[in-house]
């Protein structure tokens, strides 16, 4: 059950080069309770357990595991725009707030409208096809719906008794990305994650085409599909073209806390990186204004000291504070100005933090599904939980599989 490859047939001795090995076990490190175990031990203690695979206990957990979620190196937002760090960041409707993204929820939550409400939505968009929603202006998140008047042979509208056209409400459908019975042609799915590409990726694509003369599609908003990825802007230029055009216009003339902080005599950060130190030790983030109480002076030392702290080949404070490498250099015991450089680093990530809410971040849009900006989810799932969904298709995508599961009998 634990599927493992290694190469033992190529001759390396005569120069050629084996196969890569190939591990696909299953994690040890899965939070999967023992009493849920997927290879369950066989009645016969001699004969060798079997691979029992339920839903809510070993796929669930896939959605909702914690991951590093980045695109091209910077954090993916989710939909309540904190950073991603599971597929349910994206893939969610927010309490039917918002669209999930690819028209697919992957979270728990029971689905009212399926199953006499006892299976989760997760379960739901993946195993059955569905209809696609919307935003409408009066609902909220609901099924987008194309009302046409049904036309006779010489295209006019056929009218009801009442003399009232009919009306003909027709759903844009979603397929769902998965084959039950056969994970070979669930393409739709596992291409998302073997294919490294910004394209299509799962079974939606939106139609957005303009109805046709004797449609209506009412009104609502299609989109909300896009991924938007934040960062720090590389420099200090960038930063104070964001901050003049914010509602509020700012700019980093005056000194920033983190600045302060640098400079200050106690922290001794300026005694090396600094321009004017008495031997210079880059990166230089501490530099000191020629004149502490001229504002371009200052002007100027922030642009050296914001350059050198976001420098993108080695950037020295994180999107998120408790990350930045200056927190976690003050941590390690580098040149601490206090006893305790537990707390030198969390000042540090408090300044950190202050000066990462002051600075707009650059957004990098996504796009609509079906376009090329998607969110390239390539290696997003390990191949070990690739396997396991696999399976998990190959045996029908049920539910539950292990007939004397006790909850199914409550």
């Amino acid at each position: 059950l634990e599927l493992t490859y290694t190469d033992e047939w190529t001759d390396t001795a005569s120069g050629l080069i084996a196969d890569e090995d190939i591990d696909l076990s299953y994690d040890t490190n899965w939070d999967i309770s023992s009493a849920y175990a997927i290879i369950s031990p066989n009645i016969d203690p001699e004969l060798d357990g079997r691979i029992v695979i339920s839903y809510n206990d070993h796929i669930q957990p896939i959605w909702e595991r914690e991951r590093t979620i980045l695109q091209d190196g910077v954090e993916v937002l989710g939909k309540d725009g904190t950073a991603a760090t599971n597929c349910t960041s994206c893939h969610t409707t927010l309490d039917n707030a918002v669209i999930p993204a690819s028209q697919l929820d992957l979270t728990s939550i029971l689905d009212p409208d399926e199953g006499d409400g006892l299976f989760p939505r997760s379960f739901v968009e993946l195993t059955t096809n569905d209809r696609e929603q919307w935003l409408d202006n009066v609902d909220g998140l609901t099924d987008r719906i194309r009302s046409c008047a049904v036309l006779d042979d010489d295209g006019n509208p056929v009218l009801n008794e009442a003399g009232v056209p009919v009306i003909d409400e027709d759903p844009f459908p979603v397929t769902r990305s998965i084959r039950s019975g056969f994970a070979n042609n669930s393409d739709a799915f596992f291409n998302c994650f073997e294919t490294n590409s910004t394209g299509q990726c799962g079974a939606f694509i939106q139609d957005t085409s303009e109805p046709p003369a004797h449609c209506i599609d009412g009104e609502g908003t299609i989109g909300g599909f896009s991924i938007e990825t934040k960062n720090i802007p590389d420099t200090f230029d960038e930063a104070q073209t964001l901050m003049a055009a914010a509602e509020t216009p700012s700019d980093l003339t005056a000194e920033p806390e983190l600045m302060y902080l640098l400079r200050e005599d106690r922290t001794k950060c300026s005694n090396c990186h600094s321009q004017t130190a008495l031997t210079p030790v880059s990166p230089y983030h501490s530099d000191q204004p020629v004149d502490m109480f001229d504002i371009n002076d200052i002007a100027l030392a922030n642009n050296s000291a914001y350059d050198a702290i976001t420098n993108p080949s080695n950037p020295l404070i994180s999107i998120r504070p408790s990350e930045s490498a200056l927190v976690e250099r003050v941590a390690s015991n580098h040149n601490c100005w206090s006893s305790d450089c537990a707390a030198d680093a969390a000042e540090i990530e408090a300044a950190i933090a202050s000066f990462v809410a002051t600075i707009p971040k650059e957004p990098l849009s996504g796009g609509t599904i079906g376009e090329e900006t998607t969110f390239n989810h390539y290696q997003l799932l390990t191949p070990s939980e690739l396997r396991l969904i696999s399976e998990w298709i190959d045996i029908g995508a049920p539910f539950y599989t292990n007939p004397f599961d006790p909850r199914l009998y409550p």
